[in-house]
């Protein structure tokens, strides 16, 4: 991702920086000598300018089910676990960054060719295939999404796993990986990491969902 950045050392830095410099998003790391990432999110919420309004990110080691919520609490806006992925940091600035979006999301929803060659003379099921694929999609990147929030470990896996079949089926390979990825969060606790790749899926989602006609 072809994004400038600066760094800062401790929260006192960051907040130098952002009252000289224009700024998208903060990753706010919770831990830094000096003031640690929650005292600086809370001042950097209490400030007079636009300035309040940044996206912050909250990166930490801490893991625990219920640290998101004390992150957003102070005022982040999301949290990432460290250490994280590629993919998941990409997924995160894709959310709150959408102008940033990688290149990925320019893959089509489903192969359409493909489909078209496995069901030779037969448009009107392809067609069929592909408006039921965007409906069922839709639905279960929803119970996805509230179950993710809620940390229903089996509802999520479940869910992960029927998407990714489904995706298969239909050869709509991003959305299949990115399925695979979300049950092998949820089997492993790291709904934090679940939910950024859910938000890349979204995204993809949003961008080619609607093109069944």
């Amino acid at each position: 991702m072809d994004l400038q950045f600066a760094v800062a050392t401790s929260g006192t830095q960051a907040l130098d920086l952002l009252s000289s410099e224009a700024f998208d998003l903060v990753l706010m790391d919770w831990q830094m000598p000096e003031m640690d990432g929650l005292e600086a999110t809370q001042r950097i919420r209490r400030l007079d300018t636009d300035t309040r309004h940044i996206p912050i990110i909250a990166l930490t080691a801490n893991a625990n089910a219920g640290f998101r919520e004390a992150c957003l609490a102070a005022g982040a806006n999301d949290y990432l676990s460290k250490p994280y992925t590629e993919a998941a940091l990409s997924a995160l600035l894709m959310q709150w960054l959408p102008q940033a979006a990688p290149a990925a999301t320019s893959t089509p929803l489903l192969d359409l060719s493909a489909l078209h060659a496995r069901y030779p003379g037969n448009p009107q099921l392809v067609h069929d295939l592909e408006t039921l694929f965007v409906s069922t999609t839709e639905t279960s990147l929803s119970a996805l999404k509230r179950g993710i929030e809620q940390g229903q470990t089996e509802l999520c896996r479940k869910e992960a796993h029927a998407l990714k079949g489904a995706a298969a089926s239909v050869m709509a390979t991003v959305i299949r990986e990115g399925a695979a990825r979300i049950e092998t969060r949820v089997q492993n606790g790291d709904f934090a990491a679940a939910a950024a790749e859910l938000a890349a899926l979204e995204a993809h989602f949003r961008t080619h969902g609607g093109a069944a006609h």
